[in-house]
């Protein structure tokens, strides 16, 4: 990640490197991208590991700590990027998405969406609309050009950090009051003109994971004064009808562990002991419950086949468990460069084509073929 580029700005800002905990990184098109704090977009090739380019997204003269880049995804042809970057002065930022060309790095057109610190702006992508939040201030931006389609805003009620989500193409506003107690609010917004429809979700600590049938699936964490560890612990789930409004709440037998992710239809949790423990959305029972040697994995991710579930360990290690089985299908070897130790520092999986590329905490970037792990893979 912090190699010279074949093309753009060949250095890293600054010729440090980046941890891979403060990255931002999606697939696409044949390599995976990446940006963050400190550091340009990226795009590394998925096959060999090389770092095809890195983008000219700083003004000359401006350090590398005036720059923030989140990576929003790939669609239409286009690499969309939300930038933050600090004035000279240094006491003011400006907020802009930034599409560029996938290929080359190459800017194709940009949007300046917020231009105080005082308000976060949150983006992503549903179907062919550009999505972003400051506050309750909905924008959407059709694709690939960026024209404004509509602007609207959220019902009156307190500050709001919202993020999207698309389930069955309908885009969905998910909104979270930190009071006490914390709140979350999802709205489903209408395409057409960005009018909404509040989807009640009950308090406390929840976490959205994704969508079975039609419903929102959320996992709620245990109770802060009832937790005895340094992992999240889940001890419900809960699917939400969006248009009845209808909760249905299951126990998690066992309060659950560590990282929370739906993937194949099951939910997964990977703690920090290295157990995977699968559990069904509809009944909250346990499927299964599989060891592994991975020492504080990062959150499970599927393959596209609902037949395997993968997870990594700082140190680049990555295990293969059937999803239906909970059969460890295998483990590698250790491939980072370090081993950063963190609460924050955890290992990424990404699918793309038929090869994993995975993203460990110090910066460390790898392929693998899930059919041949043993073989040495692609690095950058």
């Amino acid at each position: 990640m912090y190699a010279a580029a074949a093309s753009g700005v060949r250095k890293p800002l600054g010729g440090g490197a980046p941890q891979g905990y403060s990255l931002s990184c999606a697939t696409g098109a044949g390599a995976l991208y990446c940006a963050g704090d400190g550091t340009l977009p990226v795009r590394v090739d998925g096959a060999t590991g090389r770092l095809v380019w890195r983008a000219e997204s700083l003004s000359p003269g401006l350090p590398q700590t005036r720059y923030n880049g989140r990576i929003i995804g790939v669609r239409d042809g286009v690499l969309l990027v939300l930038e933050v970057v600090t004035n000279k002065a240094g006491n003011d930022d400006a907020t802009t998405v930034v599409a560029l060309d996938p290929a080359t790095g190459r800017p194709l057109w940009s949007r300046t969406l917020n231009q105080s610190a005082s308000t976060a702006v949150e983006a992503g992508v549903s179907g062919d609309l550009l999505l972003t939040s400051a506050g309750r201030r909905m924008t959407a931006r059709e694709l690939p050009g960026g024209a404004e389609r509509w602007t609207a805003t959220l019902p009156a009620g307190p500050t709001y950090s919202c993020d999207f989500h698309d389930v069955d193409g309908v885009p969905y506003a998910g909104c979270l009051d930190a009071g006490t107690p914390s709140r979350t609010v999802y709205y489903a917004v209408d395409r057409a003109d960005g009018s909404t429809r509040k989807v009640s979700v009950p308090d406390g600590d929840l976490e959205y994971v994704g969508a079975v049938g039609g419903d929102l699936v959320f996992v709620a964490q245990v109770r802060r004064d009832q937790r005895s560890f340094d992992d999240s612990a889940y001890d419900e789930v809960l699917l939400i009808d969006p248009d009845t409004g209808v909760v249905r709440k299951k126990k998690l037998p066992g309060s659950p562990r560590g990282q929370a992710a739906l993937v194949g239809g099951v939910l997964c949790f990977a703690n920090s002991r290295g157990q995977l423990v699968a559990h069904s959305p509809e009944t909250g029972g346990r499927l299964w419950q599989t060891a592994t040697t991975l020492q504080q994995p990062g959150t499970p991710f599927a393959d596209g086949k609902g037949q395997a579930v993968f997870a990594a360990s700082a140190s680049g290690r990555v295990a293969a468990v059937g999803i239906r089985t909970g059969r460890l299908l295998w483990e590698s070897t250790a491939r980072a460069d370090r081993v950063v130790g963190s609460a924050y520092a955890a290992a990424r999986v990404f699918l793309d084509g038929g090869a994993l590329v995975v993203l460990t905490p110090d910066g460390t970037v790898f392929s693998l073929d899930p059919n041949h792990p043993d073989r040495e893979p692609q690095s950058g």
